[in-house]
């Protein structure tokens, strides 16, 4: 099995289709438009990777980390997911299948200005 470690790569309209490459290191890379699928990335991270219009499909992405991951589309039914790790700014990547609004409750600060500042008579 391959592992591979990128940094700041711009890997665009690369190909991993049906490739096992677990434990792969993607960091600031540049990923748009890149085909996953079929692909085993059991363990890999892709930190502050741009995912725009990737492609997941029957990929294998258990315990992988898209915690800082963004623009990504990934649809939980056709890819196996157990154990990935996302955050709660990029969940909205795993709903978009859906047509699932997703809205940012307000912040403490922007509440209190809300509440500060009246409109005007």
């Amino acid at each position: 099995m391959l592992s591979f470690a990128f940094s700041g790569c711009v890997l665009d309209y690369s190909s991993f289709a049906r490739t096992r490459i677990a434990t792969t290191r993607f960091d600031n890379c540049s990923l748009r438009n890149v085909n996953f699928n079929g692909a085993d990335l059991t363990g890999s991270s892709f930190a502050n990777c741009d995912l725009s219009a990737a492609r997941f499909d029957k990929s294998i992405l258990d315990d992988a980390d898209f915690k800082s991951a963004y623009n990504f589309t990934i649809d939980p039914r056709l890819n196996r997911i157990k154990n990935a790790s996302f955050s709660s700014h990029n969940i909205t990547g795993l709903l978009d299948r859906f047509d699932i609004q997703v809205h940012e409750p307000q912040s403490y600060c922007e509440q209190i200005l809300d509440v500060l500042i009246l409109p005007e008579f």
